[in-house]
């Protein structure tokens, strides 16, 4: 094969560029300010990443305080309507029995609700690194107003009101 010598001169030139191009793109790489670039492009993926995990765990602390919102809602109006029924079934000892029994079990409930809502209020505190009390809603008794204080809760011996 016989190759001509302006075409050898022609490929050694564009084998030196290569050589150079490749040179200079390696002290580009090892220029501290190309480092620092790249540092701050990986800090700005984990803080994205972040981010995204932070925006997952509060739509799951969301929903699980509509959950428990919802379930409190459906149970005080349950308490009201047992307690229509008490009030209607005065002279019935039998109904009044069951019903006290009913509306007891309603308050064991809504006494379990009060903790999950302080451990989800605790966890978007956590989330958010705000304190507990933004989370109040004062029109609903289940929230907390205040850290320090507690829910007011039902026993086995708070009395509700039935017609014995």
């Amino acid at each position: 094969m016989h190759v001509d010598t302006d075409d050898l001169a022609t490929l050694l030139k564009m084998q030196h560029l290569d050589l150079e191009a490749m040179r200079d793109k390696k002290k580009l790489e090892e220029l501290p300010q190309r480092a620092v670039i790249l540092e701050a492009r990986s800090k700005k993926k984990a803080i994205e990443q972040k981010r995204a995990q932070l925006d997952a765990l509060h739509a799951k602390a969301d929903a699980q305080l509509s959950r428990i919102d919802d379930e409190d809602r459906s149970l005080s109006e349950k308490q009201r309507q047992v307690q229509s029924e008490i009030d209607a079934v005065r002279g019935d000892y039998r109904g009044v029995e069951a019903r006290t029994k009913e509306l007891n079990g309603f308050a064991k409930r809504r006494n379990t609700l009060e903790a999950d809502l302080t451990a989800v209020g605790d966890e978007l505190a956590k989330i958010d690194d705000r304190p507990r009390h933004s989370y109040h809603k004062p029109d609903h008794p289940l929230y907390l107003v205040d850290t320090n204080k507690s829910f007011p809760s039902l026993d086995h011996n708070d009395k509700i009101h039935s017609y014995r």
